[in-house]
């Protein structure tokens, strides 16, 4: 896991390593991609990071099932990527450059499954029904959240607020899951679970926000995100504001954009909704922050410190 230096120690990037490696073990195909992506790539590791670091605040001992509990949840958001770019070959390919044999969208939702399935039986193995439970209620959400993206794609095209709806489902849920995960496997109190899983969740909506931010800043990438035709929060904020006969017309450009009506989206877009964007970022942000603060008797400052760090790099 190279992106990782900032939120992890070397030596439990090494034990998540080694968990990966071992629940991977198997002959079915592109599962090296699959351990060679985790591992090898630029890949971010935020699931990890917010479980161990919630775990560490009453245990300061790691045991090796939060390592393997850790591992499922890097492959449940691998799977979720895979499931949601499907109907979108290039985005798949994009979001995971290292899994070259993934061509198609068969083989994408096949390993999906997979990964889905693998998880689940690493828990289960695992003895701990509040861990079961708790990531369970994360793939709901998260395919909740993938089932309102699609089914009512025209009406919350621009619909700020069921944009935020999607993300808090379908992106933040397995955030907020990693953090309760960690403060079970510390052995926390039932009240401060729900506490730091309402802090990974905040956390989490404000780092897709971020990463919006980083879209309206690429050509390649804005087109690419206004061609799946999925959530975009500064895109719903500009299409919101926009009178009935031209809030029509753009929806109809914005079928099949080319790289001219890029270039016009991203003067607009780069205006009043990125600063909306930015602004409404800082408040889930501020809402994360405001939790820790409120949380007695712990020393929070490494979880603090790493995790609002990250709004402050290139890379989401």
């Amino acid at each position: 896991m190279s992106d990782s230096s900032s939120l992890l120690f070397e030596s439990e990037i090494q034990r998540i390593n080694s968990a990966i490696k071992t629940n991977l073990q198997g002959p079915v195909p592109f599962l090296s991609d699959i351990i060679r992506y985790l591992i090898d790539s630029h890949y971010t590791p935020y699931r990890s990071f917010l479980l161990l670091r919630c775990s560490e605040l009453f245990q300061p001992d790691q045991t090796e099932a939060a390592f393997h509990t850790a591992s499922t949840l890097e492959f449940l958001h691998i799977a979720s990527v895979l499931h949601r770019n499907i109907s979108e070959t290039n985005q798949t390919r994009r979001q995971m450059r290292s899994l070259d044999s993934l061509w198609g969208n068969e083989a994408s939702l096949l390993l999906g499954d997979y990964l889905l399935s693998i998880s689940f039986q690493i828990l289960t193995r695992l003895e701990q029904i509040e861990i079961l439970q708790c990531v369970s209620w994360a793939t709901r959400n998260i395919a909740r959240g993938q089932i309102l993206e699609v089914s009512e794609r025209a009406s919350s095209q621009n619909d700020p607020e069921k944009c935020l709806q999607v993300y808090r489902e379908k992106d933040a849920s397995l955030l907020a899951a990693a953090a309760k995960c960690g403060a079970i496997w510390g052995g926390a109190d039932s009240n401060l679970q729900e506490q730091l899983m309402t802090f990974g969740e905040k956390w989490g909506v404000a780092l897709v926000l971020k990463n919006d931010l980083q879209i309206l800043d690429d050509p390649q990438l804005l087109k690419e995100k206004i061609t799946t035709k999925l959530s975009f929060f500064p895109l719903a904020v500009w299409l919101k504001d926009l009178s009935e006969p031209e809030l029509g017309d753009w929806q109809k450009r914005i079928e099949n954009p080319n790289e001219k009506l890029i270039l016009e989206l991203m003067d607009k877009l780069n205006m009043d909704p990125k600063e909306k964007t930015l602004s409404v970022m800082q408040r889930f942000l501020n809402e994360a922050q405001e939790i820790l603060y409120h949380i007695p008797n712990l020393n929070l400052e490494k979880l603090r410190e790493a995790s609002f760090a990250q709004f402050f790099t290139k890379n989401v």
